[in-house]
């Protein structure tokens, strides 16, 4: 008995962190496609914490927002928080929200719903996962 006790202890461990995995941004790119004339944008979650944002291709008018960035940080609670500025995923361009848990999405798919990262508007065009 005693090593049934073990091994299931042993088994509940190993198995456990894969089960409980908690998704990061880390590494992510997301687009932000624009219809007609606008501009669309990329947003990549660095490794470092980094929000890079990118006009993803040029439209008939200048982006609304240039030289976007910002920091993002996941508690240990899975929680992940994000701050930035010049940005459209963010009301009147700037600010700070806190997603509960990200959105565990497949590379290119489309968000027919904004996820909790996204407080602002819906952008022209779909929202994709890219990476």
């Amino acid at each position: 008995m005693y090593c049934l006790r073990v091994f299931l202890a042993a088994a509940v461990m190993v198995i456990a962190p894969a089960a409980f995995a908690q998704t990061s941004p880390a590494g992510q790119v997301y687009e932000a496609e624009a219809m007609g004339s606008d501009t669309g944008y990329l947003y990549r979650f660095l490794t470092d914490g980094t929000l890079q944002v990118d006009p993803a291709y040029g439209g008939m008018r200048p982006p609304d927002y240039t030289n976007g960035s910002g920091r993002w940080e996941m508690a240990a609670d899975g929680s992940v928080t994000i701050t930035a500025q010049n940005v459209e995923m963010m009301p009147g361009g700037e600010g700070t929200v806190t997603c509960m848990a990200w959105p565990d999405v497949p590379v290119g798919h489309e968000f027919t719903e904004m996820p909790c990262w996204w407080p602002a508007e819906e952008p022209d065009g779909p929202l994709i996962r890219r990476e």
